[in-house]
């Protein structure tokens, strides 16, 4: 299948899931599902692309393969839970063509979490500005600050898992920043 089109598919399933959370008002809006397509689909795209670059830069072939158990896991997960938890796997960059390094992977997993945690805090700083569109940016807090949170569970073959066993205190680091931001953005 076509990567874009694996993206895409997977932004949509995504976006249906995290569209069963808990919406501002009580009846499903559509504005509410534009709003998590925008978030999820860049939340998601920049955390692949993240990987994608630094693989790239390492001099490694990169690419993105769609996790259909994954995807369909996530969507019967949401509904069964009603929103309130979602496993947000859809798949993984894929890295090929070089063998790399213990270190080189660990920075290629961390790029895609990391993203997600600058996304929610660009979302969260457009939102200081501009306070008419605090339903959408908060959506972009919470949900990409959800990916980058779940993305750095030390399990395989999410990538904390690889992040952790590459250096355990920069895999703190990015769980704390993380944890910190999603607080503070509660308490601000």
């Amino acid at each position: 299948m076509n990567e874009i089109l694996e993206i895409l598919i997977s932004v949509f399933v995504l976006s249906f899931a995290f569209s069963i959370f808990p919406a501002p008002t009580t009846f499903f809006s559509f504005h509410h599902f534009l709003a998590i397509v925008a978030t999820v689909g860049a939340g998601f795209a920049l955390h692949e692309l993240g990987h994608r670059f630094v693989a790239l830069h390492f001099g490694c072939k990169a690419r993105f393969r769609m996790w259909s158990g994954g995807l369909i896991f996530a969507l019967v997960l949401s509904l069964i839970t009603q929103g309130a938890l979602i496993f947000a796997a859809p798949g993984a960059v894929y890295i090929y063509g070089k063998k790399i390094s213990k270190k080189e992977n660990g920075m290629i997993s961390a790029a895609g979490p990391l993203m997600n945690i600058l996304l929610a805090i660009a979302f969260w700083i457009f939102e200081l500005f501009f306070p008419h569109f605090k339903s959408v940016t908060s959506i972009g807090v919470i949900i990409n600050l959800w990916l980058g949170f779940f993305n750095l569970l030390p399990v395989f073959p999410l990538d904390g898992e690889k992040v952790k066993r590459w250096d355990i205190s920069i895999w703190s680091a990015l769980l704390i920043f993380s944890a910190s931001v999603y607080v503070l953005y509660l308490l601000f």
